[in-house]
């Protein structure tokens, strides 16, 4: 399509055209649109011919065409759109400048101490005879706790053995006082008869 309106290219040349040019320009778009008005008329011609109901082929001999549900879901519609109310707050923000750190003035003067290494705290020295005691007194503890417990076996076993000898004793002095019953008892039957 053209239109001498539309200036195309270099807007600062002048355009120049001729009554015979403008003419020459008129019957080419005429003869343009009377080439598109009879292509239309083809199309249209053409378009009238095409069925405008597509239908499904009868069915085979011995079978029946039957409506059937496709869908996987029921959709329920629906003239007016799900309304959702949504709220938001925010926070009530005041700006402010941000708060100078607070550095107190000085009073007094800035004085150092030199401390080499070694001259305060040596710890592998100071700490040797500390842990030698603690480790003795744990030994010496744990030692004693040990000789304890043999002491208090000892003690038990021997309970034992004492235990074991003076029941021994009390059953032989009731066997011995029963044997002595027993003896009495048969003289006093031989003296009766």
């Amino acid at each position: 399509m053209f239109d001498k309106r539309v200036v195309r290219g270099n807007t600062y040349a002048a355009i120049v055209t001729t009554t015979r040019e403008a003419s020459q320009q008129l019957r080419t778009s005429q003869k343009v649109a009377s080439l598109k008005q009879s292509r239309r008329q083809q199309d249209q011609d053409e378009h009238d011919f095409i069925p405008r109901d597509i239908s499904t082929p009868p069915p085979v001999e011995g079978r029946v065409h039957r409506e059937v549900w496709t869908d996987d879901l029921v959709e329920i519609l629906t003239d007016k759109p799900p309304n959702y109310e949504k709220d938001t707050q925010t926070d009530f923000y005041i700006d402010r400048p941000v708060n100078r750190l607070f550095m107190p003035q000085k009073t007094g003067e800035d004085k150092e101490t030199q401390v080499w290494d070694g001259e305060l705290f040596d710890f592998d020295y100071e700490v040797e005879p500390i842990l030698q005691v603690l480790v003795g007194k744990t030994l010496e503890q744990s030692r004693m706790e040990v000789l304890e417990e043999e002491e208090l076996a000892t003690m038990k076993a021997q309970q034992k053995k004492y235990d074991e000898l003076k029941f021994a004793e009390i059953a032989e002095a009731q066997r011995l006082e029963a044997e002595e019953r027993r003896q009495l008892e048969e003289s006093v039957r031989e003296q009766s008869f």
